[in-house]
């Protein structure tokens, strides 16, 4: 084929030229057309992967969405926090004390108070209320107004928001060396938008360093048991400023008999009033007595130096405590008693007195001589039981010897005995006057020997053990009844009758012998099928029934002792009334079923209960009511 036919062939439209066979290659047009095509789609469905498929576009969705809302409900709660916190918070309310923690006695002391309201709010009805003990007096001030006892006010009103104050408290503190005083502020206030009132509290400890007036008590180291003891009390004003109204008062040890002083006391035998004491002025005070106690007991004497608040309280300025050891002795004897709770016994008891003895010495002692002193006016001597020694009614004393008991002949080192006695409480206790009251039995038991002198040389006593016991009040409940009582009219028949009702006056009566009592109170209850009347005598009395429980109750408070002995007893009177049933025919009625009385006795501290039996019919104390008059009989 010429070049001239290839070229036409070429070029024409529909050439056969391009479906000849050729070689396969990557730059063949058919191939390259196809290739570009898979091309496309490879391309196409890497830009697919590339992508977020919407089950994926939807999940991240929906987690964007919770996320916001948790976002929004966290921010809102930190908005409502901030607002909520920032509009009142007591915590933001705060008082406190500033100044010394340290302060001389009666030297002047400045306090500041300082007070703030840190909140967006006010607060309203704001007042300070200090307390501090006696020991402080503070300096007048007009701001300061009284709230009592110990304690002042200072009226502050409203305090705005993001507000502050303070107030100088002035005054002296009067304690002795090393006293802890503590000073309480707080302050009271409601919030402007609460209606509930609020507190906000600060204190301070404040220690007294020195005292002006100065306070010395000398007493014996050691001391035997029984032995005479001295006590030296000497004080001095070291300040530069008088002090007036002093008194001084002595907390004397268990154990020890005051005897004599010199100068005597003012009150008892315990206080002094020493007056105006003027710049380094002083005094003495010498007071003598007995100690007894055991072996290594230490005896601790506190002396005070003050005086009185307007309370009636004792303000402390000065004071001073010593001890003073009881020796070991050769020979102990102790003293208690038997079946006597507490030390408290009451009338118509029998006490029983038991003395141990030893010798605790390293030499037999010999001719030992054992004693009991006892003074009172409520034990009945004349019915004592006593099967060794001897008594002596002019001396209110036991004695007991060789001849009473052999072992005291020679009692061997670590041997000792045992005595016993009883002696009962008189029934009736002597009650003459309105003196006559907190009876006390008083005893003390004493062992010696002539081996051993004390160290007071004249004195043969070488140990001694005291015991005191408190007798309980008597108090006497009784319980009468009468048709024919002066103060409350009855009716009805009498003898009593089957369906009519007979009113009859019941009364309680009080008598208290010797110790007043409190909280004094009466209770019994009526057989169902009585009646409270409610008509009672006399007015001013405290009687109530209660109509559930059929129970009445009289309260009566405070009885001083004497009364029913020295005057007529304390009385109360009620009216019951009563309708006998068919089957009560012939029969003796019950008024009034077992009465109660209970108190506290103020000497003792101790309970008293009195129970007494019912109350029937049967009124012996009513003269008028004819024979039989008791018994339920037919109606007519």
């Amino acid at each position: 084929m010429s070049l001239k036919d290839i070229n036409e062939d070429l070029y024409k439209t529909k050439s056969d030229i391009q479906k000849r066979y050729h070689e396969e290659n990557r730059f063949d047009p058919f191939l390259a057309k196809e290739s570009s095509e898979e091309l496309s789609k490879e391309e196409e469905w890497k830009a697919l992967r590339k992508g977020l498929s919407p089950r994926m576009k939807k999940i991240i969705r929906v987690f964007l969405i919770a996320a916001a809302a948790a976002t929004i409900i966290y921010l809102g709660y930190l908005g409502y926090k901030w607002i909520k916190d920032s509009s009142f918070s007591d915590t933001k309310v705060i008082i406190e004390i500033n100044g010394p923690a340290e302060i001389d006695s009666s030297k002047p002391a400045s306090y500041k108070i300082k007070y703030s309201n840190n909140n967006r709010i006010a607060i309203k009805e704001a007042e300070i209320i200090l307390n501090y003990s006696d020991n402080f007096q503070p300096e007048e001030n007009p701001k300061l107004e009284p709230a009592g006892y110990g304690s002042s006010r200072i009226k502050l009103g409203e305090m705005k928001s993001y507000s502050q104050g303070e107030f100088e408290l002035k005054g002296k503190f009067y304690a002795p060396q090393d006293y802890m005083i503590y000073m309480k502020a707080t302050l009271n206030y409601t919030p402007s938008n609460f209606n509930s009132p609020f507190q906000s509290l600060g204190q301070m400890v404040v220690k007294v360093k020195a005292s002006p007036l100065e306070l010395r008590v000398t007493a014996p180291r050691e001391a035997a048991s029984g032995e005479n003891v001295e006590y030296i009390i000497d004080y001095k004003n070291l300040s530069t400023r008088a002090f007036g109204d002093l008194r001084i008062k002595i907390e004397y040890p268990d154990g020890f008999e005051f005897k004599e002083a010199d100068p005597a006391p003012t009150e008892g035998k315990e206080v002094w009033y020493v007056g105006n004491l003027d710049l380094n002025q002083s005094g003495k005070i010498i007071i003598k007595g007995v100690m007894t106690g055991l072996k290594d007991e230490a005896k601790i004497i506190k002396v005070s130096l003050g005086n009185l608040a307007s309370g009636g309280s004792f303000i402390n300025y000065s004071q001073k405590e010593e001890i003073t050891k009881i020796k070991g002795l050769p020979l102990s004897i102790v003293q208690r008693t038997e079946g006597t709770a507490d030390n408290v016994t009451n009338p118509g008891d029998r006490v029983y007195y038991i003395l141990n003895y030893k010798n605790e010495g390293n030499v037999g002692l010999r001719d030992v001589i054992v004693t009991l002193e006892i003074k009172t006016s409520v034990l009945d001597f004349s019915k004592l039981e006593l099967d060794k020694g001897s008594y002596d009614s002019s001396k209110s004393t036991f004695t007991w010897k060789t001849g009473d008991i052999p072992g005291l002949k020679n009692i061997e080192p670590g041997q000792g005995g045992e005595i016993r006695v009883s002696i009962p409480v008189v029934n009736v206790v002597p009650v003459k006057s309105a003196a006559d009251k907190n009876f006390t039995i008083n005893s003390i038991a004493r062992i010696d020997s002539p081996d051993i002198p004390t160290p007071l040389g004249s004195n043969k006593t070488i140990a001694t053990s005291q015991l005191s016991i408190k007798l309980n009040s008597k108090v006497i409940l009784e319980a009468r009844g009468y048709y024919n009582d002066a103060n409350i009219k009855n009716s009805g028949p009498l003898p009593l009758q089957i369906g009519k009702e007979t009113t009859y006056t019941l009364h309680w009566l009080i008598t208290n012998v010797s110790n007043d009592i409190s909280n004094v109170q009466i209770s019994a209850f009526l057989p169902t099928g009585l009646k409270w009347k409610g008509k009672t005598y006399p007015d001013s009395e405290t009687i109530s029934y209660d109509e559930r429980t059929n129970q009445i109750l009289w309260q009566v408070g405070k009885l001083d002792n004497g009364v029913g002995v020295l005057n007529s007893p304390r009385e109360v009177s009620f009216q019951i009334g009563i309708i006998p049933e068919s089957s009560q025919l012939k029969k003796m009625l019950t008024l009034l079923n077992v009465s109660t009385l209970t108190a506290k006795d103020l000497f003792t501290t101790k309970d008293i209960r009195v129970e007494i039996k019912e109350k029937n019919t049967q009124l012996k104390e009513d003269t008028e009511i004819p024979g039989g008059g008791y018994i339920v009989q037919e109606a007519d």
